[in-house]
């Protein structure tokens, strides 16, 4: 009966500790994979451990269960908590990394642990991984995917390690940055959204009308038209761009080409301003806005398109600074800074392919 009791004792105490987590600290990517594929929690948390189950067997015989009993139910959890945790724990970085893409809380601990080694973070700090363990860019992993660095920092501080303290806080200021930008890009699409009045028909029948006006010579007549297009479909993506492209055409082939009226030069005033007094992503955010103002009032406008297209590159939206500066080009065929756009440009989408890999 001692037996029967100790054997059903080993039993739920390794079920704490999960086949899930012996593969993230043995980085076993393949288990890992299918035990999540399968329905694992892959923010689950650790509990006994099994060299709390091997004591107990050889204490069972000579205590009758009474000292596996005790170990229950004060001995504390394994130190390391969570699924991620057993990753960084070890130095495991190709598992941190499948469980970071799995949905992975970088911030989950198991807080009614006794003995909590922490967040996977602080976890990594001292991971004691073999002597290949890149402990560096498996912290710099976790940091990017908005782990809190804080009980990192004051490990090091207290440690007396000031390149990990700089690190950390790096770390934790371009995560902050990247959710900022996040942030800019979901207010911008809002407040584009919310402007937007789309009318298509209209809006065609006004493209159609123009494309008249061009066909016949008449090319100021042409540029009234596209504009009140434009007006119709406002970042109405491509539809957007074809008809700046159309209305640019138009008044370049205007004689005397049309001026920039007060109200869109007051706009492009605002958003010098606005980047002046810029204290991070919020001036951004204005200076941008006031561009695009400045642009459905007077969307043939060289000048603006350039400065609204480096301004979304500092948003990090270089789709849309890509779109704005290869409008700059059309606007202004003379452009002596034609080459570094150019090249600007390739930049650009270098930045936008990298960024999507993340």
């Amino acid at each position: 009966m001692k037996r029967i009791f100790s054997v059903i004792l080993i039993l739920i105490l390794l079920s704490g500790c999960s086949s899930i987590h012996g593969a993230a600290k043995n980085g076993d990517i393949k288990t890992l994979n299918e035990l999540l594929d399968q329905g694992e929690d892959v923010n689950k948390i650790a509990g006994y451990n099994a060299t709390q189950a091997a004591i107990g067997v050889i204490f069972t015989p000579l205590t009758a269960g009474i000292v596996p009993l005790i170990m229950v139910l004060t001995w504390p959890y394994d130190n390391h908590d969570t699924i991620l945790g057993y990753a960084a724990a070890e130095c495991q970085l190709e598992a941190a990394k499948l469980l970071l893409e799995k949905g992975a809380d970088p911030n989950k601990r198991c807080d009614s642990c006794r003995r909590s080694a922490g967040a996977p973070l602080l976890q990594a700090l001292y991971a004691h991984g073999d002597k290949d363990c890149d402990r560096k860019a498996l912290m710099q992993l976790l940091l990017d995917n908005g782990a809190d660095g804080k009980a990192a920092l004051e490990y090091a501080r207290r440690n007396n390690q000031p390149e990990t303290v700089l690190f950390i806080q790096e770390g934790m200021e371009k995560w902050e940055k990247k959710k900022a930008i996040k942030e800019l890009k979901a207010r911008m699409a809002a407040r584009r959204k919310a402007i937007r009045t789309v009318d298509w028909i209209k809006s065609n029948q006004e493209e159609k009308t123009g494309d008249e006006a061009m066909a016949a010579g008449k090319p100021e007549e042409a540029l009234a038209h596209y504009v009140k297009a434009l007006e119709a479909s406002p970042y109405e993506g491509e539809k957007d761009r074809h008809l700046r492209e159309k209305l640019i055409k138009a008044a370049l082939s205007i004689a005397q080409r049309p001026s920039i009226p007060d109200k869109a030069q007051e706009h492009s005033a605002r958003a010098q301003a606005f980047m002046k007094k810029a204290q991070g992503v919020e001036g951004y955010e204005q200076a941008i806005a006031e561009l695009e103002a400045s642009l459905l009032i007077a969307p043939w406008w060289a000048e603006s398109y350039f400065n609204l297209g480096l301004l979304l590159e500092k948003a990090e939206d270089y789709e849309a600074a890509i779109a704005s500066l290869k409008l700059y080009l059309l606007a202004s065929p003379t452009a002596t800074d034609a080459a570094a756009v150019k090249n600007k440009i390739i930049d650009l989408g270098v930045a936008k392919e990298m960024a999507g890999k993340k």
